[in-house]
């Protein structure tokens, strides 16, 4: 229930509704042909679960591999992120190529992650923030872009970092990510399902709760709740010059730590990651269709049916929901010959 309602938001937000997704797919599309393009594009989720499957099994095995000899209890790693490539060169170290393999494919991945990630920050902040108010010529656009992925990068970069100082990457990840992950998912869902859903009701929407989740992450983080209980450790299988004493030592410590009275902590902080996403993306479209409503929404429902789901629109005609019962291709209809009268008005005042 628990990854149910909370990492599959988050990876819907990755994989689904991600702007560095999306263009991709977009533009894969365009330069092929109609059902090449198809296939294409149904062939892309397969990769992507077998990415993940490929993952899962990763885990699984390093577990079952360091089960009774964890090397952050054994000294060998200050942190559980470097385990995977402390894993590589110890275990894995006699395989041919596997490390090359291994370095190309982290390098590869990151320099192609952080590029899309770079770009799309300047890029969508060039055209939703400069643009409107800031009219450049196509000369100074290019300087404004490149000054703006630069800005972009810096800022990753000091992030990055930081990490170590605050905690491990992995928890950070989770935690900011999946504040994030379940607003936008919320967004792209309201987006998607109601046509009377307005510009200003789901942007408010979002920036509140982002802001709202956001507290959350940092809250939970410098709050004393009871660290996550993980699996049993131990040295059992470790060398025999591993000091037994350092497990009596991490006992000791995790059994002081859990018996830290959680009645002082803020009850929304003991609410997981996991759920905070699910309830975020919740809120999201709650606030989302209220704002909207409350800001005349109802009063472009008719123009949006035609970018809306058919099979939310079903549901909505159902439920009753619209007043007008209408198709899609009604809908498109009615705006194409509302364009035409425009059109035909305004050729017959310039003849006139």
């Amino acid at each position: 229930m628990t990854k149910t309602c909370g990492v599959d938001w988050r990876e819907h937000c990755r994989s689904a509704s991600s702007e560095l997704v999306s263009t991709r797919w977009w533009f894969r599309g365009s330069w092929l042909p109609g059902r090449y393009g198809k296939q294409k594009s149904l062939a892309g989720p397969v990769f992507v679960l077998v990415y993940f499957i490929i993952g899962e099994f990763t885990g699984v095995s390093i577990i079952y591999w360091f089960r009774d000899c964890d090397p952050v209890l054994r000294g060998a790693i200050k942190s559980y992120d470097q385990i995977v490539p402390y894993h590589m060169m110890k275990n894995l170290a006699d395989v041919p190529l596997l490390r090359g393999l291994f370095l190309a494919g982290l390098v590869g991945s990151s320099t192609s992650t952080v590029s899309s990630i770079v770009n799309s920050h300047a890029a969508i902040f060039y055209v939703d923030v400069v643009t409107p108010y800031v009219k450049l010529n196509e000369k100074k656009a290019v300087v404004v872009m490149r000054l703006l992925a630069f800005a972009s990068g810096t800022i990753m970069t000091l992030g990055a970092i930081a990490v170590p100082y605050l905690g491990t990457a992995a928890r950070l990840f989770m935690s900011f990510y999946s504040s994030a992950a379940g607003p936008f998912s919320g967004l792209f869902l309201l987006a998607l399902s109601s046509p009377w859903v307005n510009a200003k009701g789901a942007g408010c929407a979002t920036l509140l709760v982002c802001v709202f989740l956001l507290w959350h992450a940092v809250g939970r983080g410098f709050s004393d709740i009871p660290p996550v209980p993980v699996l049993s450790k131990s040295l059992d299988r470790c060398p025999l010059q591993s000091n037994a004493s350092d497990l009596n030592d991490y006992s000791a410590s995790v059994a002081g730590v859990e018996d830290v009275a959680s009645s002082n902590v803020f009850p929304l902080y003991l609410v997981s990651f996991y759920w905070i996403s699910f309830i975020g993306a919740l809120l999201t479209i709650i606030l989302g269709t209220a704002l909207s409503l409350m800001t005349g929404g109802h009063k472009t429902t008719q123009r949006n049916v035609r970018l809306t789901s058919p099979v939310f629109l079903n549901i909505w005609k159902r439920f009753r929901c619209l007043r007008r019962t209408m198709t899609v291709g009604d809908a498109l209809k009615s705006v194409l010959l509302r364009t035409d009268r425009i059109n035909i008005e305004k050729i017959r005042h310039k003849y006139e």
